[in-house]
This record gives structure tokens, C-alpha cells and sequence, in this order.
């Protein structure tokens, strides 16, 4: 737009369109990119050209205007004549004008370069030629820049990339279908869409079996001999979620799980502000506190304004339940061995206990972190079978067998071995106060005081544990010792010491214990996959935050995005390759996988950082309770930009200390990998 608008008036206002392109980044490519570059620099110097001819004549008359000589011995071709400048008129030209300026202009070059004399006279030309010839060569500086861009972006390209690499681009990028996915793809677009392919949730025949039950929830049971759009293996939050927004959108679905009627098993904490997004009941929360607190040492702590609260699991699973079921969501209470998944666009089919098989269109996997139904960017060379390659079960004997805190590299996506958050935490009643405000949520307590004398206080010190509380009242309370990441990290017995030494030192005595909770989370880590027909979602997506462990908000959340892929592809007749292919894109679009890198460096610094370290960061990571960037970033919500920005940021404000260790991580840990990442490079 500047370009063009230049080469047809030289005197329009270039600050709008500035500020557009400032607040509005271009999205070409390389490709189009060196096309403009190629453009401006021939056009460049036909400006440079021309400029030097006209200054060339009497510096008088560059500011003149000029009619054309009938007895002129130049022919003016009409195309280039212009009707006298106007100051009155609009500074904005026309797409038409602009491009017959530039072929004026290229004509013009043609005779100057032909060496035909052109009296002044002969032409009207308005502007400043001086300007005009400054402008030109920056724009042919430009150019050379931009040109250098594209010779850099091309020796990059040459480089070889892994298959599953490009695999991976193949799938997230917006180009079109390969030939023979088009061909099948145009093949299923002459049927129906959703309702005549009978996968439509009100074509599902009447159940007339119970599944199971949960708190009074009658689960409808599956119906063995119809064919499901979707099948969802895993009836945790998200696999629930998922079920019910495809419902929501009329699709036909089946949740199978072998726990149908069994409470979930792990405690959730989630943000007030981010679960009041969702929608859900305010009974789905149990107890609500009304600020969180980070303690670095005793008399050393951070209060953040911000609401925390604890999911209550009961009524929160019963809500969605309930919902799932009005929606028509199906059930089958079972376990799945495998899927058989089908090719082109038949069906896959879901392989239960005893040589059953469900018939589904896309099986989407909730199944938790790695599953077996999910192939995976496998290290392992133990792990491939004639599928493709799944992710182990066993990752410490592959750490062992590899040798070192680094056994397969930093292609994040591809196999980077995860970190691992563990928690040992009890839901118990004191003896006695227990010395917390119950108004106040403890999100990390890294105190140390407890540790000096302990017999292992420099291994404490090296791989650091904090204190996560969540008071109910004066004697009921959830304490969990927790490793935030670690590889390798401490056991979860070691959790168990580390609490009671912790309360032994507050002088806190437990009365009973109601609950115990035992917590192994895959952080990081190789990602599935992406593009394969089965589908995977929540845990078995790596949802999972890789430098914080959260993840509950996000799955629920998202849950729709994917629901909506799903539905329209189905309705607009796609392939069956292809529905899953948009299902993939809806969970892991480009600028998703750009942050996800970023997060893994920083969860790559962190499970390096002793217990000095961990304090000073987390120091500089909340020094502003109000700011916005370390909510964002919590919740996944930075675009690559603002990553890049926080980071710097936190850089800037931390101590020399974390700053030498994130010069070190940059260094070994291939931080120019994540930036080049982040610019899209």
C-alpha cells in the first residue's frame, strides 16, 4: 500500500498506513517476500533513474509544472498524460492510478535509457524529485535486506529435516491437501454431510441398557450395532468435555472408560477468574479463597490479589455427567486394547475386552499421559512395533540406557524426554490449630528454615520441594510436598519425609488422615504424533503446562474448539482423513506449538535451579501481583510475541544469579532454537 501510493503521489500521508502495518503484521512468506523484493528493487532503480535525469535538467524547474508540447519531438504515449495536479484533491489513489503511474514510470526509464532527450517542458511532473530519489534508493536498500532475508530462509531450507518433522509441518501448515487426499477427499464431498452418513446423535438408536451410574446419573449404554461419529477413550474432565460439546453440536458419540461410576482421583486447583470462563455451577467449587500467597522464606512472602479455589471432583464430574447425557452421549463401561483404524474412509474400529469391536468414524484418546492408543516421537528404539513408534512406559530405563540429563536432544516436538512434577499430599484433620489463615491459599512455599541440620539438607537444597496448602478451617486442611520439575526428580517417598519434617518443624500434628494423594506428571516431553487418524486429547496430548503442571481449565476449555473441527468437517462431507487432520489443527495450530517451545525452555531452566535459584525467580516472576503477563503465562494464553517480551522482561528483573543460569540454559539447552522458533523462523 505505501509502495504503490508513493509511486502515484508523493505527497499523501504515510502515517495510517504505518501504524496498520505496525498493528497488522504482514502473513506472506519467504516466497512473497522475495517477489516484493525483486519488484522493488527493479522498480527502485527505474525511480533512481529517472530522478537523477530530471535533476539532471535546471534545478529551477524540479518544483514546476509542465503541459505537453504539441510540437514536442517526443510522442507521449496517452496512457502516461496527466491531467494537472490538484492540491485539493484526495492525498488517497486508486489501485488503477497507482498502476498507471508505474507503468508511466517504466516507460520513462525506458527512454532515458535509450538515451532520447526529453525536454522538460514536455512533461507534467509534480513532486520533489530530491525526496523522490531518496526514498527510491531506500527502497532499493530495502530490498537488498529483504533479498539477504530470503537467501538466508532458502540455505535453511535446504537443510534436511526429519520425516516426522515435516510430517508434523505438513499437518499444521495452510497448504493444500496432497493430490491423493484432494481425489478422496472430492470422492466423499458428492454424499451427504452429517445427518445422511447417519452420525447425527438423534439417528443413534434408543439405548435401552444402563452403562453404569455415578451419584444417581443413569449413563445410557452404547448401542453395539450402530456406527458412531466419534467414540472418546477416557471419561476424565477432558474426555467428558469433549464428549458433551460434540454432543452439544449433534454429533453421535460414545465415552467408553473402564471407572465409569469412580470418583477422579487427583485434587484440582484452579484460578477463580479462569473457571468463572467455563460456565459451570459455583457448587463445582468446593472451597474458595479469596487471595494466594507465595512464601520464599518465613518472613519472605508475595500476595497475589487473585482468587484460587479447589474443584470440587464429585459434583463437578455429576455436572458433566448429567450434561453429556441430556446431549445424548452414549456410554460403554470397559477398557480398549487397541484401534484398528481404518484406511481411506472406513471405519476404525475400537477393540474391547473379549473380541469386541466398536465401529467409529474418529476415536479421539483421553486416555492419560502416553498412552498406549496414541503413537507418540518415540526416543526409544525398544518401543517400535509395526505400527510406528510408541512412547515407553519405562522412560527411567531409557534415561539409564541413554546416560545423562540430555539423552536425545532439544527438538522439543520430536523427543525430548519429559520432566516429571511429583507431589506426595494429605487431606487432614490437626491436632490443634494448624496455623494457616483460612482465608489464604498457599501456591508454593519454598521456606527452608525446616531443612538446616537435616541429614540430606544439601541434596534438599539441590533438588528443591515447596509446600502447596489449601486451609478448609482451623483443623481441616490439604498439604502436599511437591517437586515443581525434575529429571531426574526425588520419589515420592521422599516428598512423604520432606512434609513431616516440614511439619514437624511448624509444629503441626496430624489427627487423622482422610486422603492421600500420590502424584507422577509428565512435563514437556515428546508431543503424538500429529495427523494420525486416531486423535488424542488432554493428558494424551501433553496438554499439560510443561513448566507448571496445569492443565485442568485448559482441557475443559478447549474442549469446544476441537468439538467444532470435528462437527464441520463431518458436516461438510470430508474425508475421514481429513476430519481428523482439522481435529489435530484445532488442538495444535502453528502459533501453539511456537509457545509449547517456549514453555519447554522453561521448564528445561527450572528443573535446574536449586533452592536459592527457585526463590529469586519466583521473586521476580510475581514482583508485580497486578500485571497480566504472569497470568497469561500460567495459563497458556502469550502469543509468540508477548513470550519473547515476558521473557525479556524477567530477564531484566532477576537476579545475577538466575540471569547466569539462563545465559547457561540459552547456551545448552538451544535457546537460539526456541527464539528462532518464536519469530517463525
Amino acid at each position: 500500500s505505501i509502495f504503490f501510493r508513493l509511486m502515484a503521489e508523493p505527497h499523501f500521508p504515510m502515517s495510517e498506513d504505518i501504524h496498520l502495518l505496525s498493528h497488522k503484521p504482514p502473513v506472506c512468506g519467504l516466497k512473497l517476500l522475495g517477489i516484493l523484493a525483486a519488484v522493488g528493487t527493479t522498480v527502485a532503480f527505474g525511480l533512481a533513474t529517472i530522478s537523477q535525469a530530471f535533476r539532471a535538467e535546471s534545478a529551477q524547474q524540479l518544483h514546476a509544472q509542465f503541459v505537453v508540447d504539441q510540437s514536442s519531438q517526443v510522442a507521449v504515449p496517452r496512457a502516461l498524460q496527466r491531467p494537472p495536479f490538484n492540491s485539493k484533491q484526495s492525498d488517497v489513489v486508486s489501485s488503477s492510478k497507482a498502476s498507471h503511474t508505474v507503468q508511466r514510470g517504466l516507460q520513462l526509464s525506458t527512454l532515458v535509457a535509450s538515451g532520447t532527450a526529453l525536454p522538460a517542458h514536455d512533461w507534467e511532473i509534480t513532486g520533489n524529485f530530491t525526496q523522490a530519489s531518496y526514498t527510491a534508493w531506500g527502497l532499493m536498500l530495502f530490498a537488498i535486506a529483504a533479498g539477504f532475508v530470503v537467501w538466508s530462509g532458502f540455505q535453511a531450507s535446504k537443510k534436511p529435516k526429519p520425516a516426522s518433522a515435516m510430517a508434523m509441518c505438513a499437518v499444521v501448515s495452510d497448504r493444500s491437501a496432497s493430490p491423493e487426499l484432494a481425489a478422496s477427499s472430492a470422492g466423499v464431498q458428492q454424499q451427504a454431510g452429517l445427518r445422511a452418513r447417519q452420525l447425527h446423535v438423534e439417528q443413534v438408536p434408543q439405548s435401552t441398557n444402563v452403562a453404569a451410574e455415578y451419584l444417581g446419573v443413569s449413563l445410557p449404554e452404547y448401542v453395539s450395532s450402530h456406527t458412531y461419529a466419534v467414540a472418546v477413550i477416557g471419561a476424565g474432565p477432558a474426555g467428558i468435555s469433549v464428549a458433551w460439546n460434540l454432543a452439544k453440536k449433534g454429533v453421535s458419540v460414545v465415552v467408553i472408560d473402564p471407572a465409569l461410576e469412580k470418583d477422579w482421583p487427583n485434587n484440582y486447583g484452579v484460578w477463580t477468574d479462569e473457571w468463572e470462563q467455563l460456565g459451570f455451577p459455583e457448587e463445582t467449587l468446593g472451597k474458595i479463597w479469596s487471595s494466594t500467597v507465595v512464601q520464599y522464606a518465613e518472613n519472605d512472602r508475595t500476595q497475589l490479589p487473585r482468587g484460587y479455589a479447589r474443584v470440587d471432583r464429585l459434583t463437578t464430574k455429576t455436572h458433566l455427567m448429567t450434561e453429556a447425557v441430556k446431549a445424548g452421549v452414549h456410554f460403554c463401561k470397559d477398557g480398549v486394547s487397541s484401534i484398528e483404524e481404518g484406511i481411506g474412509n472406513n471405519n476404525s474400529m475400537v477393540c474391547l475386552s473379549g473380541d469386541i469391536k466398536v465401529a467409529v468414524k474418529v476415536p479421539v484418546v483421553a486416555a492419560g499421559h502416553y498412552s498406549k492408543l496414541v503413537k507418540y516421537h518415540s526416543p526409544g528404539a525398544k518401543v517400535i512395533n509395526n505400527k510406528g513408534e510408541y512412547m515407553t512406559e519405562n522412560w527411567k530405563e531409557l534415561v539409564d540406557e541413554k546416560k545423562g540429563s540430555n539423552p536425545w536432544g532439544w527438538k522439543y516436538a520430536q523427543g525430548g524426554a519429559p520432566g516429571y512434577q511429583i507431589a506426595y499430599g494429605i487431606e487432614a484433620e490437626t491436632d490443634g490449630p494448624h496455623g494457616y489463615p483460612v482465608d489464604e491459599m498457599v501456591l508454593m512455599d519454598w521456606s527452608g528454615e525446616h531443612l538446616e541440620g537435616d541429614i540430606d539438607e544439601a541434596e534438599c537444597n539441590k533438588v528443591p520441594t515447596f509446600l502447596y496448602v489449601m486451609p478448609t478451617d482451623e483443623t481441616h486442611i490439604f498439604l502436599e510436598e511437591t517437586s515443581l520439575v525434575g529429571r531426574p526428580s526425588v520419589t515420592i517417598g521422599e516428598c512423604e519425609r520432606r512434609l513431616e519434617v516440614r511439619l514437624k518443624h511448624r509444629g503441626i500434628k496430624i489427627k487423622k488422615i482422610h486422603e492421600v494423594e500420590r502424584c507422577v506428571i509428565p512435563m514437556g516431553g515428546p508431543l503424538p504424533i500429529l495427523g494420525e487418524r486416531t486423535v488424542a486429547y488432554g493428558a494424551s496430548n501433553n496438554l499439560v503446562h510443561p513448566a507448571t503442571g496445569y492443565m485442568v481449565n485448559r482441557a475443559i476449555g478447549n474442549a469446544e474448539s476441537l468439538a467444532a473441527a470435528i462437527q464441520a468437517s463431518l458436516d461438510n462431507g470430508l474425508s475421514l482423513n481429513d476430519v481428523s487432520q482439522k481435529a489435530w489443527n484445532a488442538v495444535w495450530p502453528q502459533e501453539a506449538l511456537r509457545i509449547r517451545d517456549f514453555q519447554v525452555f522453561g521448564m528445561e531452566v527450572l528443573l535446574n535451579m536449586n533452592l536459592d535459584q527457585s526463590r529469586a525467580f519466583f521473586k521476580s516472576f510475581f514482583s508485580d501481583p497486578e500485571a497480566k503477563e504472569w497470568r497469561q503465562y500460567l495459563a497458556m494464553d502469550l502469543s509468540s510475541r508477548e513470550c519473547l517480551e515476558f521473557a525479556l522482561g524477567l530477564f531484566v528483573n532477576c537476579s545475577p544469579a538466575v540471569k547466569l543460569r539462563f545465559m547457561y540454559d540459552g547456551v545448552t539447552r538451544d535457546g537460539v532454537t526456541v527464539v528462532r522458533s518464536l519469530l517463525g523462523l
